[in-house]
Order: C-alpha cells, then structure tokens, then sequence
C-alpha cells in the first residue's frame, strides 16, 4: 500500500520513519515523501504514522496518523469458446485485459459481439453454464471471488446471409479515425454507431456509395455499426 505526504518544514528534516501498527514498530521511508509498504493483508486495517528525522533524533510531536485498509483484489480472466464472435469487458466504464485484479465489490460488465448469423449460444462462469441468459451482456456483480468467464456462439436459424446485404466493403477495420463503407450500389441508408454497452454514439441518415465516417475521438475498443434499408445488419468496428 502506497503512503506519502509532504512538508511544510524546512532543511533541518534529514528524513522520514513510517509504522504500520501505530508506532510500535517504525522504517526509515523509501522516499523523502512517500512509502510503500508490501506484505499487508487485504481486509485488515492498518494506522499507518509518519515523523520526521533531524540531527536531534525522531520528532515525537510531530507525528501524522491515517488510518486505511487495503481492498482485496480478484483475478479475472474471459475468452471466446470457440470462433464466431468476440467478447469485450468493462469495469466501472474501462475496458480491461483477461487477467486483470479487480477490487472487491466492483461489478465486471462482459460484452458479447457474435459475428454475422451468429448468437450467443452460452455464458459460463466457473465451468458451469450461466442459466437463462443468451443475451450479449453478462454481468458479474459484487465481485468477491477470482472468476473465469466465457462465451460460446451458435448459427442463427433461417439466418440471411450478409452477402444479401448490398455492402462491399468496411475498412480499414482495425482503424485509427477514418472508417469507408461502401455499398454495392447508390442508395439511402441509416447509419449508427453503438458501444459495447449500447449507448447511441453516431446516428445519421447517409445516401450515396461510399460514405466516410470519423470515429478519431472515439476511445479504443469495439463498437457496433448498424445499417438500416429496410433491413439490418450490424457489423463490428474495431477503433485502436
């Protein structure tokens, strides 16, 4: 746990000593502002104490006491069972790396994007299924234990094939600003533009061919362009 602090005296301070357990037991400071300690449980709290160092000895009366407890932290790790889609996963508005140490009590949002024809087949935690959801959003509230998340897909019966949709080509996907949709012939189109958790970014009535869109100031991850001439099709952009 990191701990630091400053000083409104002056050159007579040689250094610091910090305490963990209120001053029984005192280090000299990593820092001349700042300590960190290492080997603390996590729930447990600690007071920590700071004072300062002079020619003369330890300042007594000049001690700074804090009170903290570290945060538990839980490992969480995600992937894809299988092909046929991706999955992306947020926590407090971030997205965060299979991996990851989340604190205790946050809640890990897991978003799935199925490819063309595909659905979410089953979410599974824990090796064992997550029963009633087939949604493309699982989340894991309050989290209190390290957890292993995946996602599986299915083919969509009496799918439409994109192919039947008149778009050519999307690129370049990855990109780093400027998106090109081109569609096999002139026409009208509704355009949108959603994050992973379906919150409206870009929406715009678009005719022509090709039609350029500008996601620069659009934070790194995947988002979901949904074409609307009648019928839909979504596909997924990925913004580095």
């Amino acid at each position: 746990m990191p701990l630091s602090w400053f000083s409104t005296a002056g050159s007579a301070i040689t250094g610091y000593q910090v305490s963990s357990d209120n001053g029984t037991n005192w280090v000299i400071a990593s820092n001349i502002t700042s300590h960190t300690f290492t080997g603390l449980s996590n729930g447990t709290p600690y007071t920590f104490k700071v004072r300062a160092v002079n020619i003369a000895g330890e300042g007594e009366g000049a001690e700074a006491t804090a009170t903290a407890m570290p945060k538990a932290t839980y490992t969480v790790t995600f992937s894809v069972s299988g092909t046929n889609g991706l999955i992306s996963v947020t926590v407090d508005g971030s997205n965060i790396s299979t991996g990851a140490a989340i604190e205790h009590g946050k809640s890990v949002i897991f978003n799935a994007v199925p490819n063309n024809n595909y659905r979410v087949k089953e979410w599974t935690l824990n090796g064992s299924v997550v029963l009633g959801n087939t949604t493309n959003t699982y989340t894991l509230a309050n989290i209190s234990a390290a957890a292993t998340v995946t996602v599986s897909f299915d083919r969509m019966t009496n799918s439409v094939e994109i192919t039947n949709f008149p778009i050519i080509n999307l690129y370049p996907n990855p990109t780093d600003g400027i998106v090109n949709l081109e569609f096999e012939k002139e026409g009208v189109y509704g355009i949108s533009i959603t994050d992973m958790s379906g919150k409206v970014l870009f929406r715009e009535t678009v005719s022509g061919q090709i039609v350029q869109m500008d996601i620069t100031n659009f934070a790194s991850g995947i988002y979901l362009l949904t074409i609307d001439n009648g019928s839909q099709t979504t596909l997924r952009i990925v913004k580095d």
